[in-house]
């Protein structure tokens, strides 16, 4: 387990789950419709199920998770941002984490069907709607302007979830250089001097990567300097790691 700034940092578990659910309020059906590995498509299993609640339908096949609101808002307070830039924009739990916090948000996603979603969220739920966009499309296509002092996303874990529209990697090697590395590329491009790089990634699959991405970042983009990982007090815990841009 490795450390944060020279110390072991622990994000407490969440407990609040109703206020992380509420993101289902708004993107529900497009969970659904990620699927696990090789499980069914939950939807498609519900609609065969029209019986099922929706614990039912949890109770029969694994589905796509929520990030955890509460968790997000201890990030956010821990590097406390002006502006964020998030690559990989989910379900539009971090979106929220935004508006709840006060900071600018530019988020990116690569499937289309989650638009009227985020557009919903930031209706709903934002004072100033014009600090808050989520552009469709993948991270390494669309047009991002402008510096950010926090970059934060949680990529996916190569295949372990899938997504809709997301692109079928057949090997670590094709993850990395088609998503991984110019993910990594293009944010140390739009990250500010003194700006934070973090990314909730976990190996879970027959091949590792973390240790490929660490390197990358180390030996590619020199002006990025590791600060270690701090964890998240999940079922087991879930590492957060951490760049910092050198300011000189």
């Amino acid at each position: 387990m490795e450390t944060f700034r020279g110390r072991k940092v622990f994000i407490p578990k969440s407990r609040n789950w109703a206020i992380t659910d509420i993101t289902d309020n708004y993107s529900l059906m497009q969970r659904l419709s990620c699927k696990i590995g090789n499980n069914p498509i939950p939807l498609v299993l519900w609609k065969e199920h029209p019986e099922w609640t929706l614990r039912d339908l949890e109770k029969n096949v694994k589905l796509c998770t929520l990030y955890p609101f509460e968790v997000g808002m201890q990030v956010l307070k821990m590097f406390k941002p002006k502006r964020w830039l998030d690559p990989t924009a989910g379900w539009g739990d971090r979106l929220r984490c935004a508006i709840a916090y006060g900071c600018e948000y530019v988020g990116v996603d690569s499937n289309k069907e989650m638009k009227p979603a985020y557009q919903a969220i930031i209706s709903d739920n934002a004072s100033n709607p014009e600090n808050y966009q989520v552009k469709i499309g993948r991270f390494q296509d669309v047009k991002i302007t402008g510096k950010f002092d926090l970059i934060f996303t949680s990529p996916p874990f190569f295949t372990k979830e899938v997504y809709e529209h997301m692109t079928d990697w057949k090997s670590i090697k094709e993850f990395m250089e088609e998503f991984l590395q110019p993910l990594l590329v293009k944010s140390d491009k739009h990250l500010e001097k003194g700006g934070h790089l973090v990314l909730y990634i976990e190996d879970k699959n027959s091949e590792d990567f973390i240790d490929i991405m660490k390197m990358f970042v180390e030996t590619e983009l020199l002006e990025l300097k590791y600060e270690g990982a701090f964890y998240y007090q999940g079922t087991s815990p879930r590492p957060y790691y951490v760049w910092v841009k050198r300011r000189t």
